[in-house]
């Protein structure tokens, strides 16, 4: 399977999730430059996922991570959302940012189940 198409799984499988826990979902399909991927909508609250599907350390293109930024910067949850056999969730304050790159670690903490 093309690494797209597992990326797009997964939104689909986080989606479902958070419906379950009644959440109202906008996917922004096609994102990856300046949209995070989901936006979950419950009681006043909202989420922000950046979904990937990855055994290995995330990099984030310049753009991608400047955008996550901003939504973090404006008071929003952001987390990124890595899926491989489950999903693990990482703050956006775990991305390390130098000048060369951003990487997700995925050694480091995580949160197994936001709700």
């Amino acid at each position: 399977m093309k690494t797209k198409q597992k990326g797009t799984r997964a939104e689909y499988k986080l989606k479902k999730i958070l419906e379950a826990q009644g959440y109202l979902i906008v996917r922004a399909a096609g994102s990856g430059h300046d949209t995070p991927d989901i936006f979950a909508f419950r009681n006043g609250e909202v989420l922000i996922f950046e979904v990937k599907n990855s055994k290995k350390d995330i990099y984030f293109r310049q753009e991608q991570y400047a955008a996550l930024k901003k939504f973090y910067e404006n008071g929003f949850k952001v987390y990124i959302a890595v899926y491989n056999n489950g999903f693990r969730f990482y703050p956006f304050t775990e991305i390390e940012k130098t000048s060369k790159a951003a990487k997700l670690k995925l050694d480091k903490f995580h949160l197994t189940w936001l709700f």
